[in-house]
């Protein structure tokens, strides 16, 4: 899953650089791609631009994007690529709520997989439950006898749900980041900088896990 920013996020210029975004992905060898934050003829990356279709000619894949909101002229939303063809693309429109603007699931159908993607509500939790509640909802509908296994990716926002897990799981990474680089002095550098970085992260570890 990729995140690409509307493209702008590869140069000091902030210019859309989909050229930079397919070389990332292409080193990768991906079966399928999830991109998030997806312009579509916008003034800010270009009338012409069409990130979703012009990206995945660049790899050579099919695609699918749904608009999440107008932006700057065009459209901003989700996308899917993928190298094989798909039987069935849509798109389900999620449930603002309290949230800061509207959502959407992109979905591409496979004869033997489904792929989807969206990117949650990043200021209110309670959005965020209301659309993962209808995405599970609208996949178990759609596939849950189906036999076949759905691929869900994206930019989630999910980092600081109360109960969520994801606290305690980037905790837990955390402080094994931290003893890793505490027992390889000889490989990051010299052994007062690793030690200082280690032990920061542990902390920062402990921390997060007691949230």
């Amino acid at each position: 899953t990729y995140n690409i920013y509307g493209a702008r996020a590869t140069s000091p210029a902030n210019a859309a650089d989909l050229d930079a975004l397919a070389e990332v992905i292409r080193r990768q060898d991906p079966d399928f791609v999830t991109l998030n934050e997806v312009d579509v003829f916008t003034n800010r990356t270009g009338k012409d631009v069409h990130q979703a279709r012009d990206l995945a000619a660049k790899l050579g894949m099919e695609w699918h994007f749904s608009k999440a909101i107008d932006r700057d002229g065009g459209e901003y939303g989700e996308g899917v690529t993928t190298r094989k063809k798909a039987v069935n693309k849509f798109s389900v429109a999620l449930p603002k709520g309290v949230g800061a603007e509207p959502r959407v699931l992109v979905v591409m159908e496979m004869e033997d997989y489904v792929i989807c993607t969206s990117h949650l509500d990043h200021v209110s939790s309670e959005a965020q439950l209301e659309q993962v509640e209808l995405i599970t909802k609208t996949m178990k509908e759609r596939y849950g006898d189906s036999g076949k296994p759905v691929f869900l990716g994206g930019d989630m926002n999910a980092m600081e749900i109360p109960g969520s897990g994801w606290t305690v799981f980037s905790g837990i990474l955390l402080v094994l980041c931290s003893l890793w680089i505490l027992f390889q002095p000889l490989v990051f550098g010299t052994t007062a900088v690793v030690i200082w970085v280690g032990i920061s992260l542990l902390f920062a570890g402990i921390a997060a896990c007691s949230l």
